[in-house]
């Protein structure tokens, strides 16, 4: 392609990247392009915790030749006054305008959020917390839109639509209406048709996914998850199913989930998330079938680590097993 023309590609949001895509983003920027190619990588800093696995990441990517990182500061006042100009289509009072200016401090997310919400006007009371001022939206949304949002704030949209409207207890038209409701409030948005021509529905931005999955209360949370469950069939993803199972209570469906998660994983070289599934299966040992061998998943989870590079975890998990058998005989 950059034969022909400048290539730009952009990857958002890293700081959700798992391993293999880390991996991936690495082998990209490690490249010696021979055509003009710009990689712009882009994620939250704020999100970055101490021990996060996308720092140790970042400091690997800027030792390669060719990449710099950029810190970007907040936009200038000026800037934000552009910013809600070309988002409004009718035009606001410069008292509106200064107190978008002010509550956003800079932060091109917030004023979106602010002319979304309706928070335009000063004179109306601003949430404390970002997640309480992404949560202003579904208040406008009737009750079959903010069940429908509520169940697919847990989803990892491969579930399918069925799927949705049995965990949000909505029937087909009913699901279609809810759909275009929170469409319309800029809550979820239509995503593009893959090879399958399945269309998909995922969240406007995914803070107000994490937002919404946030303020669901434990026994609502559990009861979504389960109506999921339920409703998978055999096409759906293991690991789909494990999470929905481990949040269902659902130990022993998990459990055999998991295992096949793993080895879908590992199947397609994948060894960073075989490796993390055969750790969680092995969490949920005391929920697997009688007669399962506990080191073969020891030694498969070893495995995995070892191909993945991470040796010394492997050694770790190894030793703690053999502790585990050295307490066991010491009993018997």
């Amino acid at each position: 392609m950059a034969a022909e023309q400048p290539v730009l590609l952009v990857l958002e949001d890293a700081h959700w990247a798992d391993a293999s895509t880390r991996h991936l983003i690495r082998y990209v920027l490690s490249q010696g392009f021979r055509g003009p190619v710009h990689v712009v990588i882009s994620y939250r800093s704020d999100d970055l915790h101490r021990r996060h696995p996308l720092r140790q990441a970042i400091a690997e990517w800027v030792r390669l030749a060719g990449v710099r990182r950029i810190e970007l500061d907040p936009l200038a006042d000026a800037d934000v006054v552009d910013l809600v100009r070309t988002r409004t289509a009718v035009g606001l009072a410069a008292d509106e305008v200064r107190a978008v200016v002010q509550r956003a401090a800079g932060n091109a997310f917030y004023v979106e959020e602010l002319l979304d919400a309706g928070l335009d006007d000063h004179r109306s009371t601003l949430p404390e917390t970002l997640s309480d001022l992404l949560l202003v939206r579904l208040e406008r949304l009737d009750d079959p839109a903010r069940r429908l949002v509520r169940a697919a704030s847990v989803t990892d949209g491969r579930e399918g639509f069925a799927a949705l409207a049995a965990a949000a207890g909505l029937s087909d038209i009913e699901l279609d209406a809810a759909l275009g409701v929170a469409v319309d409030h800029k809550v979820l948005r239509r995503t593009e048709q893959d090879s399958t021509e399945q269309i998909n529905f995922v969240f406007r931005h995914a803070l107000l996914g994490e937002a919404v999955r946030d303020d669901l209360l434990p026994g609502e949370r559990r009861r979504i998850h389960a109506a999921f469950l339920d409703a998978l069939d055999d096409s759906t993803p293991a690991a789909t199913v494990a999470r929905h199972a481990m949040a269902a209570g659902e130990r022993t469906v998990a459990f055999h989930a998991t295992v096949r998660a793993a080895e879908d994983a590992r199947r397609v070289a994948g060894y960073d998330e075989a490796a993390q599934h055969y750790e969680h299966a092995l969490g949920l040992i005391d929920a697997a079938p009688e007669g399962t061998d506990e080191v073969d998943l020891v030694i498969a989870a070893s495995l995995a680590l070892m191909t993945s590079g991470q040796l010394i975890r492997a050694l770790e998990l190894l030793r703690d097993h053999d502790r585990q058998l050295d307490v066991l005989h010491s009993r018997t």
